[in-house]
């Protein structure tokens, strides 16, 4: 069942191109925490520490509520998946300037650089990993991504250890929140 949903939000994310400005103000901290409480019981069955920080006051970031839910929903739910029990998940929320800075790092065995990009192809899974996933979830945050105008990238956190997922939403101008309110 779990992977007819993860191909019905697969093609949701890619029949779709960009959305062509019809975006909403979110709060991505909102989106994150609602994210983190339906995934608790996932990372305590597992022992997994996971954790959010925040580095700005009122993140709000263009895009559409499903989209945005479904872009971090995968990014937890990949990181809790493979990162071993006892390990650390945690979501950080940074400004810079025009945009909002979401990743979610892990201290799991990480992905090596060469097999990075192949990770975003459908049902592309590393050789030895026994995670219960499909090979879906990184696609569709790509897919989802794509569709809002936002970036998504993979590296090595700052600790050597693990993997970090970033996604660089556009950021809401204050202009457009008076507009808004």
């Amino acid at each position: 069942m779990r992977l007819v949903n993860q191909l019905l939000t697969l093609s949701s994310a890619e029949v779709h191109g960009p959305d062509d400005g019809r975006a909403d103000a979110l709060r991505l901290d909102v989106v994150v925490q609602q994210v983190l409480e339906d995934l608790s019981a996932q990372a305590q069955a597992k022992d997994i520490d996971l954790g959010f920080a925040m580095s700005c006051d009122n993140p709000l970031v263009e895009g559409h509520p499903v989209a945005v839910r479904e872009i971090v929903m995968n990014l937890v739910d990949n990181a809790l998946r493979y990162t071993q029990p006892g390990g650390t998940v945690t979501a950080n929320i940074d400004v810079q300037q025009d945009r909002v800075q979401l990743s979610v790092e892990d201290n799991g065995p990480g992905i090596p650089e060469e097999q990075r990009e192949r990770v975003f192809e459908r049902f592309y899974r590393l050789n030895n990993r026994d995670s219960g996933g499909c090979g879906l979830g990184l696609p569709i945050v790509r897919g989802f991504a794509s569709r809002i105008g936002a970036e998504v990238s993979l590296r090595t956190p700052a600790s050597g250890v693990g993997l970090a997922a970033v996604v660089v939403f556009l950021k809401v101008r204050d202009a457009e929140v008076t507009a808004a309110s």
